[in-house]
């Protein structure tokens, strides 16, 4: 999957500001969530006065299609995410908004889905790869994938010098190595950043 730089991520960004779907991209992006976990989180799922999102549930294919299970694809699947003060604010005036629009549509949104699609379902699969798609075309960034995010989201933290530890539970891996591996991109910039701090600090007199 692509990874974006930080300059790419931030054309994104102001691509998707005015998408009807910014909350979604904004909550898989900060939380490096599965996007199989990101469809399916109920709003009972996120305590926003805690400012957490407790990952429960996600979408297993079967023979019937796919279905909402409890559970994870791991046991460090099963975590607790804490949320930006940024994002704790998205989420509410989302929240409030589906619930204002309950009250002259009763039956939207039956299934208390913190990003609802159609009939009381989840957001859609080809709806989110599609716009995404679209959104990168107007950024003029690579086409990045839903999971491309997640590693984007990794290596931006990463960057920040956030503990890999912390980073590794955040996203659901079990041990370091698998996120320092499979999700970690160092762009061109960081290793030039790395060379300056290793001068800084190898420099004799």
């Amino acid at each position: 999957d692509n990874v974006l730089t930080s300059a790419e991520l931030a054309r994104l960004r102001v691509a998707w500001a005015d998408d009807p779907h910014r909350v979604f991209w904004e909550f898989l992006l900060e939380t490096g969530a599965r996007v199989g976990e990101a469809r399916v989180v109920l709003v009972s799922d996120v305590d926003l006065d805690a400012g957490v999102w407790h990952m429960r549930r996600r979408l297993t294919r079967t023979s019937a299609g796919m279905v909402s299970r409890d559970g994870a694809k791991t046991r460090s699947g099963m975590r607790d995410v804490r949320l930006t003060d940024e994002l704790v604010t998205l989420l509410r005036s989302h929240v409030q908004a589906m619930e204002d629009r309950r009250r002259f549509e009763p039956q939207y949104n039956a299934g208390g889905a913190l990003f609802p699609g159609p009939k009381a379902g989840f957001i859609r699969r080809w709806e989110i790869d599609a716009t995404l798609t679209a959104l990168c075309e107007t950024a003029k960034v690579p086409r990045i994938t839903p999971h491309g995010l997640r590693h984007t989201s990794a290596t931006e933290a990463m960057a920040a010098g956030i503990n890999p530890k912390v980073v590794a539970e955040r996203i659901g891996h079990r041990d370091i190595a698998t996120t320092l591996r499979r999700y970690v991109h160092p762009d061109v910039s960081q290793h030039e950043e790395a060379v300056k701090v290793l001068g800084k600090r190898l420099k004799l007199g």
